[in-house]
């Protein structure tokens, strides 16, 4: 598989995770580049974090290819909501 190929379908594996955040396991891959789960992200948020580059710095989610920096906003904003 291409380069590109395998990010896309990271990519679209991790928009899959975030539209379905509330329903997803803890071990839901968001961040393929760092391997960091959903898990990660709530941990994350839940010890302090409050922006995308505090839940960067604790996890590393979306500090490889970038790809997720998205993800990790929705998901911090659907956390914070709820």
């Amino acid at each position: 598989m291409g380069e590109q190929a395998r990010e896309q379908k990271e990519q679209g594996a991790a928009e899959e995770a975030v539209a379905g955040a509330a329903v997803l396991g803890e071990e839901q891959t968001i961040c393929f580049c760092h391997n960091v789960s959903l898990g990660d992200l709530r941990r994350a948020i839940r010890a302090g974090a409050r922006t995308v580059a505090e839940i960067q710095a604790r996890t590393q989610a979306s500090t490889g290819c970038g790809g997720g920096e998205c993800d990790v906003a929705e998901i911090l904003e659907k956390e914070a909501a709820g």
